[in-house]
């Protein structure tokens, strides 16, 4: 089980590595702020075998909305 989660840690910090955030040129940083729009709003993420082993990680609609509304409004102030 810990090998699946380092794992799947290590696939999300491919992806998206909040650590390296402020690091990140502008041009990335918006590309990740459209993916994460994108990905949340089709509910793909959390990913369904996460929420399966962690239940209170599945997002409501409300925490849908709040996470594009940031990642809009991001995209907007940093144009």
């Amino acid at each position: 089980m810990s090998w699946f989660v380092i794992h799947r840690v290590n696939e999300g910090r491919e992806h998206l590595n909040l650590s390296e955030w402020a690091k990140s040129d502008h041009k990335k940083m918006l590309q990740q702020l459209e993916e994460i729009e994108k990905e949340v709003s089709r509910h793909d993420m959390p990913i369904s075998s996460d929420t399966l082993i962690h239940r209170a990680a599945k997002l409501t609609e409300a925490d849908i909305n709040l996470v594009v509304a940031w990642a809009q409004a991001e995209r907007r102030r940093n144009p």
